[in-house]
């Protein structure tokens, strides 16, 4: 299992994804198989002036699915379960907590599947965040995404 934890800092706020996934290379095929396994989100900030109205987290996984552990050795072909597989786990929270840790564990692959990322710009383990918030009087609506998989 794999844990990636990211902080991605905006004006005076820092919000935290930490995600969760399993990553297994076969030696058979050459080629980086994963599994979703859900996120954890929470921000901070030390300017006592921040407010967050709304925080929003995305992590989208998308590929060819496959059941494993038989991809692991055996043809792609005969272990293919369904092209263009999604899976999305996501936190919106209006006015969340500072410091208080969100959590999406409900959206999560089976054990016995696993995903090859068939276009790497657009299945690469997505993280996307969205905040709206105030510091120091001022709404601001910012965002960021990054990939996970490596």
């Amino acid at each position: 299992m794999a844990i990636v934890e990211v902080p991605s800092t905006f004006v005076d706020v820092t919000v935290t994804v930490r995600t969760y996934y399993a990553h297994y290379f076969s030696t058979y095929h050459f080629l980086n198989f994963y599994r979703h396994a859900g996120i954890e989100a929470w921000w901070s900030s030390s300017n006592s002036t921040v407010t967050v109205s709304n925080m929003r987290v995305w992590y989208d996984t998308c590929g060819d699915l496959y059941k494993y552990p038989e991809v692991m050795d055996q043809p792609l072909s005969s272990t293919k379960v369904q092209n263009d597989y999604f899976i999305r786990s996501s936190i919106e929270r209006s006015n969340p907590i500072k410091g208080t840790v969100y959590i999406d564990g409900s959206h999560t692959m089976p054990l016995n599947r696993v995903v090859l990322l068939t276009d790497y710009w657009n299945h690469g383990g997505l993280i996307y965040i969205r905040l709206q918030y105030s510091v120091n009087g001022k709404s601001r609506t910012d965002d960021v995404s990054y990939y996970v998989y490596r």
